[in-house]
């Protein structure tokens, strides 16, 4: 079975600060978290109080920023790179699922999964299948 978790990385070298641009990503989550690297607040984005009703893992990914109290740094759009929110394991309760058994109906972790279903024939048997 393959794993099936998403993610991207950006490699950048060089000075962000140097950049000219009109528009810009900022890299956030699905409750417009901005790291404090960015030097840069949500008062200083003046976003609203609560996130968009469609601002969640598989609904919006893009929030323009319009009031942006710095304009020489140009105009944010807020990416959610927050990814889809893992259930937990139900065996071990602390790594992400990646598999539903459907036998056992059950959320299992990579490790969780290999330990339960490969303790037997049967057990190996179970259909699973990405959360």
């Amino acid at each position: 079975l393959k794993s099936f978790e998403a993610g991207h990385i950006f490699v950048v070298h060089g000075d962000l600060s140097k950049i000219s641009c009109d528009a810009w990503m900022l890299p956030t989550d699905e409750t417009f978290s901005v790291e404090a690297t960015w030097g840069l607040s949500k008062a200083d984005l003046q976003l609203p109080e609560t996130v968009p009703e469609a601002w969640h893992n598989e609904g919006q990914r893009i929030y323009k920023s319009l009031n942006l109290k710095i304009p020489e740094i140009g105009i944010p759009w807020l990416v959610n790179v927050g990814g889809k929110k893992l259930p937990v394991c139900e065996y071990c309760k602390s790594k992400g699922a990646i598999l539903y058994c459907n036998q056992d109906s059950v959320n299992l972790c990579r490790t969780c999964d290999d330990k339960v279903h490969n303790s037997n024939p049967i057990a190996k048997a179970h259909k699973r299948s990405p959360v």
